[in-house]
């Protein structure tokens, strides 16, 4: 019985050797949504543009801009983009969810983003 198992193990072993290797799976494409990311800058007093209107799963990028200091505040912000700053750094939010949003720098009468999401 022992020797059957030998046998068998070895014949799957040499039969496994002998089928071609498979082509690596090729990766998978990001889809348009995912892929599209739009940038606003935050200028002296506006967002640039000041309205989207975007896919859900698209990505939205902020950039500090300009020579005046600005905060973000809206839907997806971390707290820690309430604190003013020039020039301080970028943020990029997945827009996961239909609806129209606001942001806003509250530092700027004003100063607002509307963002539709689809």
């Amino acid at each position: 019985m022992a020797r059957l198992a030998v046998v068998v193990i070895a014949a799957l072993a040499a039969a496994a050797l002998a089928l071609p290797a498979a082509a690596p799976a090729a990766p998978a494409a990001p889809t348009a949504a995912a892929a599209a990311t739009t940038t606003v800058q935050l200028e002296d007093s506006i967002f640039a543009p000041a309205t989207l209107s975007l896919r859900r799963g698209a990505r939205l990028r902020f950039v500090w801009a300009g020579t005046f200091a600005h905060n973000l505040t809206g839907r997806g912000v971390p707290r820690s983009y309430a604190t003013p700053r020039v020039r301080a750094r970028t943020l990029t939010l997945t827009l996961r969810r239909a609806g129209t949003f606001k942001y806003l720098c509250t530092l700027h009468s004003g100063m607002a983003l509307r963002v539709r999401v689809r």
